[in-house]
């Protein structure tokens, strides 16, 4: 058994039962943890500005770690999806000591190639065990690791038939209540097996919110054609809600996080409708709650997510080293800044 890297698309995909049984024993993976969405990356990525940089231990036929990566074209190596995907992290098997130790091998395969410049992996879940095994394996070359974000969630025991949640206060509900009856719209739930994939749905709402100066279409090309790929894998659920005039109110993309969860990707919406979001998020509790599984409301606690819904949250956070003593003491301080201004933003 040993520390190696892939790089080559022909050797990933060789790999690919390793990788899948590998994740089977992961009871922490999801969707984005999986080999068939890092496949789906390696169709759509720009090969000018990254390139695949797959960190493993053990062999090819049995994998016992994996970091799925990327190296930029500028020296950082990254987790594969950064920027576009809600969670993410490794996949490592055995107990606390054996997982130290297989990471400590990958962090010398990092160390010893002199194209990696940097080290940056982002939307780590404080409940992944690679949150505490990093900063150790990596502790000579002084980490840097702070929270960025924070995810939520719905348990699927906290549904309720008759007020949406049992753990929302009365006044909390008839709120609820109140947008619920006010927006007259019905939800449709794209699926593989009976629709084909929503893409003029996803597109008429982009250009609503691009002429209300939210959401950019263009930066959305590559991860709705990724989308896409998973729906024909049967990966994902399109939620688009109507109105009564068949006007398309809003859209949700549902990825299937594992057997028990789905997760609310990417929203879109037309901004001239009040509370739109909140009447589309009922209808997902709906669905969610007639086949039992927990919901997660992607990443980011705004407002209408915390004061609504009231959801479970967990921190995400990011693991920065440098080879450079410099390049990591003006990254900190980039980030301490940038955080010192938010939260100036906010007391205003």
């Amino acid at each position: 058994m040993n520390a190696f890297v892939l790089q080559e698309e022909e050797q990933i995909r060789q790999i690919r039962g390793a990788w899948s049984e590998l994740q089977r024993q992961i009871p922490y993976s999801t969707l984005f943890h999986s080999f068939d969405l890092y496949d789906i990356w390696l169709k759509e990525r720009n090969p000018e500005k990254e390139r695949p940089y797959l960190l493993c231990y053990g062999s090819r036929q049995k994998l016992l770690a994996l970091l799925p990566c990327k190296l930029t074209d500028n020296g950082r190596l990254k987790l594969y999806l950064s920027g576009k995907a809600d969670i993410l992290g490794g996949l490592i098997s055995g107990d606390w000591h054996r997982q130290v130790l297989y990471l400590g091998h990958i962090r010398e395969l990092i160390t010893d190639d002199d194209n990696i410049k940097e080290v940056e992996f982002t939307n780590i879940r404080k409940s992944d065990p690679i949150l505490d095994q990093l900063p150790l394996v990596f502790r000579k070359q002084n980490p840097y690791i702070f929270r960025h974000d924070l995810h939520s969630w719905l348990d699927a025991k906290e549904y309720d038939e008759k007020r949406y949640l049992k753990h929302i206060p009365s006044k909390l509900y008839i709120k609820l209540k109140k947008t619920d009856s006010s927006i007259d719209s019905s939800a449709v739930f794209f699926e593989n097996d009976s629709a084909p994939f929503p893409d003029s749905e996803l597109k008429e709402l982009l250009a609503k919110m691009s002429k209300h100066g939210i959401r950019n279409p263009d930066s959305y090309n590559e991860i709705i054609t990724i989308i896409r790929h998973l729906y024909d894998l049967k990966k994902v659920t399109v939620a688009i809600q109507k109105g009564q005039n068949g006007d398309i109110l809003s859209a949700t993309v549902l990825a299937r996080l594992d057997k028990n969860s789905i997760m609310g990707w990417i929203d879109l919406y037309d901004p001239s409708i009040k509370r739109i979001n909140i009447k589309n998020y009922l209808h997902i509790i709906d669905y969610a709650s007639k086949r039992g599984l927990d919901f997660y409301l992607g990443t980011g606690l705004y407002d209408y997510k915390l004061y609504n819904f009231a959801p479970r949250t967990e921190g995400l956070y990011t693991f920065y080293v440098s080879k450079s003593p410099l390049a990591g003491l003006l990254y900190q301080a980039k980030k301490n800044l940038a955080h010192y201004l938010r939260s100036s933003g906010a007391k205003d």
